[in-house]
């Protein structure tokens, strides 16, 4: 994902960059840190792509449910064929706030089942029970508290806008999903020494965009997953050292 006017994916940068070498392509969508989701006529042509090279993909899908204007962001799983070479990564860490229990699950062809099983007992042996239990509990009754929460979260992030927009040196694409303000500021291209200004200033531990690779460096990671009085703090805290113009 790099930045023109707006977040997005250039696929014809992506497929220049296929070679006979290439096994894999791993797609993340929506984006952490970008909040960038791809849409359906991308993923079409990424599949087809993929398809017509035997090439594999993995979609990491793990937002696929964070998204603002309802619903949820669309999936490779809807326009897969049953034999592409599809991996589909979920969780239950974002949507359902159960970051800590490592519960997820993963879609591919069936005949890759005993594989995976095999890679999953050597890694982790699976896991424990009462995370298992608590993943069915989340499917069974688990919408109303994602409404709710993609509701907080929306109210959150109209907050970090108007904030931002007020502030003058900050600016941010509004992301079309996930939970995270990536934004850059105007006269601070080193987003490292910046984070470790804000941290002894501000009190405020934010993410560096260069941890997220070359596309982002300059760029900075703040998570609105919280409660609006904390957003309020922290915003407070980071306008200590950004100061508005």
């Amino acid at each position: 994902v790099r930045r023109v006017s707006s977040w997005t994916l250039d696929l014809d940068r992506l497929f220049d960059s296929v070679t006979a070498k290439t096994k894999l392509l791993l797609i993340v969508t929506p984006s952490n840190p970008t909040g960038w989701v791809m849409k359906p006529h991308e993923i079409k042509a990424v599949l087809e792509f993929a398809r017509a090279r035997g090439i594999w993909i993995i979609a990491d899908e793990v937002y696929s449910r964070i998204v603002f204007d309802g619903g949820r962001s669309a999936s490779f799983l809807d326009y897969a064929l049953p034999d592409d070479r599809l991996f589909v990564v979920n969780s239950f860490s974002k949507a359902w706030a159960m970051t800590g229990w490592r519960l997820g699950w993963l879609v591919g062809p069936a005949d890759s089942e005993n594989s995976v099983r095999d890679l999953a007992l050597y890694d982790n042996m699976g896991p424990p029970t009462y995370a298992q239990y608590g993943g069915i509990a989340a499917l069974r009754h688990g919408e109303p508290f994602i409404q709710e929460q993609v509701s907080l979260w929306k109210s959150n992030l109209d907050l970090v806008m108007d904030r931002f927009n007020s502030n003058g040196r900050i600016k941010m694409q509004r992301p079309e999903a996930t939970f995270y303000a990536f934004f850059s500021v105007d006269g601070e291209p080193d987003c490292m020494s910046l984070v470790k200004r804000i941290i002894d200033d501000g009190n405020l531990s934010l993410a560096p965009g260069c941890a997220f690779g070359k596309c982002c460096a300059g760029w900075i990671r703040m998570c609105f997953a919280v409660s609006e009085q904390k957003i309020v703090e922290s915003l407070d805290r980071l306008e200590k050292v950004v100061r508005p113009q």
